[in-house]
């Protein structure tokens, strides 16, 4: 804390850069009373200075750490805090074997309330006596936090913290000009490999955009753009949970906003809407008028795409990709963290899904500027698919239980979100079958309800309506369909359901033709081979409708056919990817479910991950 004074970082000025990285132990402390109206639950968070927890220390509360680095930014400087509360090294390990988790590093609170008197060597009580007019300064300066407010930050079983660790990995892979938005996603995106249970936050501070260049706050990178307008009473931005904004209540999205009179201010979204985000009440000579914002809160990481090429392939796709800003997808180094792969030669481009190695677009020729363009626009609707379909509201305050699923068939009626028909042998299964959505709860509720395609198609299911509390309503009557010559068939259903009304948020989109083979060449025309797609049925055009507070349901209607295996021949079930063998004496049914995913771990990760649920720690 001593550093942070006239001898050393009080000098920084314009065109200086101020970084503060702590690496080391977290905890809460219960707060002085003035600090009560500030944190709901009693409890500030802190960093465990060396000497904090002697007879006479206290931690460096989060409250003082902002008076400091708000003095910090008053005289220019670029601002910069990196808090990683757990042990950590600097060093980056690419063995996937070293990246497992490891303990969790927290400290104990303290219970017994700190004096008044006592933070900031007392700026606090001098300058707010008694706590009359107590605010906290807002300087300029950028946060990169290891974990969320309620989370624990994990260290690694290298003695690594997870979130060091994986920062400094993508800054190298991203290079010195990288922004502090990417830096995040891709830090968040390779965290997620190993754990859900820490989510890396950045946060801005007075104005400070986090898409120039990490460190030098120089160059500027090209922020997302969104338009705020007034509607229905409130003020609202064009950018929500679809768009990759965090739902967390502890994490609400920033917008700096500039008016048509030439205004700028920064303002706290409220609340995030599928499609929007509630805004506080802006100057109502706006209203009406056209009003901008940038978005200051780096989205959530979008669906992971690995380039998998030789050093020519690189550069060919380095050209094509500076001229290409995706938004529902982005790239990542890591092969793990990434849903499709860019296979690239330099006879073709295959783009191919990881998870079960199929290939579902492959561009031949010698023209790359359409075969960019083509392989992007692929990744951009896969991408919205896989938005949608992990769409949810992670601070809704609606019961999980208020919207209720019902399958009707004439093989029987099934409720809840996971399905599964059996079906019997003869002839092409076909399930006529009436999908109902009830309002459990007692709130009005408006109900939308898409299909989501094998072959990514997104369709709306009949109308959006309101539900009344404890109305049932049929949304689809259709008939389910094995593919010819298949096993199996998944077939899913997204719900979201709002206290108002839902836009359809731009995300109706066609099947995209799978296993399709175009060729480019730069003197003729695309020539296709194009595979087929599996249809429900036929889905209505969307139409215009708006959203607030709102929860989500996803229905998976898995269909398996059983088969009689005879003991005279060979049954080849999953397309040939197994092959069971005769036996003269033994005739049974069979029928192929599927697992819950899981990952191997080994001994050690294994303890560590058992202690972790249980909330204890293994010590040395």
């Amino acid at each position: 804390m001593e550093a942070f004074g006239e001898s050393h970082l009080l000098q920084a000025g314009k065109d200086d850069t101020v970084l503060f990285f702590y690496t080391g132990h977290g905890a809460r402390e219960r707060t002085a009373a003035p600090f009560e109206a500030l944190v709901p639950d009693g409890f500030h968070e802190s960093l465990v200075c060396y000497d904090s927890r002697t007879p006479t220390g206290y931690d460096l509360s989060d409250k003082e750490l902002a008076v400091l680095l708000a003095r910090l930014s008053a005289n220019g400087a670029h601002v910069v805090a990196i808090l990683d509360c757990c042990h950590s090294g600097s060093g980056t390990r690419d063995t996937a074997a070293e990246l497992r988790l490891g303990a969790i590093r927290q400290t104990y609170s303290r219970q017994e309330p700190r004096p008044w008197d006592t933070f900031l060597d007392g700026w606090f009580a001098r300058t707010f006596p008694g706590g009359e007019g107590l605010r906290l300064p807002e300087g300029r300066h950028v946060l990169l936090a290891a974990c969320r407010r309620r989370e624990k930050a994990f260290e690694l079983t290298t003695d690594r913290g997870h979130f060091s660790t994986h920062l400094l990995q993508a800054w190298k892979q991203l290079g010195p000009d990288a922004s502090y938005a990417a830096l995040y996603q891709r830090t968040r995106q390779l965290m997620m490999g190993l754990t859900t249970d820490q989510h890396p936050q950045l946060d801005t501070s007075g104005l400070c955009n986090p898409w120039v260049s990490a460190l030098t706050g120089k160059t500027a990178h090209e922020a997302r753009r969104v338009t705020v307008w007034f509607d229905e009473g409130h003020w609202w931005a064009g950018a929500g949970a679809i768009h990759g904004i965090d739902t967390f209540p502890d994490h609400r999205p920033v917008f700096a906003i500039r008016g048509p009179d030439g205004r700028q201010l920064q303002v706290e979204g409220l609340r995030t809407g599928a499609e929007r985000t509630l805004l506080p009440a802006l100057p109502d000579e706006w209203k009406g008028r056209e009003v901008e914002a940038r978005l200051l809160t780096a989205p959530t990481p979008a669906m992971g795409v690995f380039l998998d090429a030789d050093e020519a392939g690189c550069s060919r796709f380095e050209q094509a990709a500076d001229r290409w800003q995706p938004v529902h997808f982005e790239w990542t180094s890591s092969a793990d963290a990434a849903a499709i792969a860019l296979e690239l030669t330099a006879q073709r481009l295959v783009v191919r899904r990881r998870a079960d190695g199929l290939v579902l677009r492959t561009l031949l020729g010698d023209d790359d500027a359409r075969i960019f363009e083509d392989a992007f626009q692929y990744l951009e609707a896969v991408g919205k698919y896989h938005r949608l379909l992990e769409l949810d509201n992670a601070g809704s305050r609606l019961p999980h239980d208020a919207i209720e699923w019902t399958l009707r068939t004439a093989r029987g009626t099934f409720t809840g979100d996971d399905v599964c028909i059996d079906l019997s042998e003869e002839g092409e299964p076909e399930t006529p079958f009436e999908l109902q959505v009830a309002n459990r709860g007692t709130l009005p509720l408006h109900v939308a309800v898409w299909y989501l395609s094998p072959w990514f198609g997104i369709f709306r299911v009949g109308d959006h309506m309101w539900l009344d509390g404890g109305q049932t309503r049929t949304f689809l009557s259709d008939t389910l369909r094995l593919p010819r010559g298949a096993d199996h068939a998944l077939d899913l259903f997204k719900l979201v359901a709002s206290t108002h009304r839902l836009d359809d948020f731009e995300m109706a989109q066609p099947h995209l033709p799978v296993g399709e083979t175009v060729t480019y060449n730069r003197m003729a025309g695309p020539s296709k081979a194009v595979g087929g797609a599996r249809v429900i049925g036929g889905f209505a055009p969307p139409e215009e409708s708006a959203g607030f507070d709102w929860t989500t349901r996803l229905l998976r209607i898995r269909q398996w056919r059983t088969r009689p295996v005879a003991g005279t021949r060979p049954f080849e079930p999953a397309g040939g990817a197994m092959r069971i063998l005769p036996h003269p004496h033994f005739r049974a049914s069979l029928r192929l479910l599927p697992l819950p995913p899981v990952r191997a771990l080994d001994a050690d990760a294994f303890l560590h991950e058992l202690t972790r649920r249980e909330g204890a720690e293994l010590v040395p």
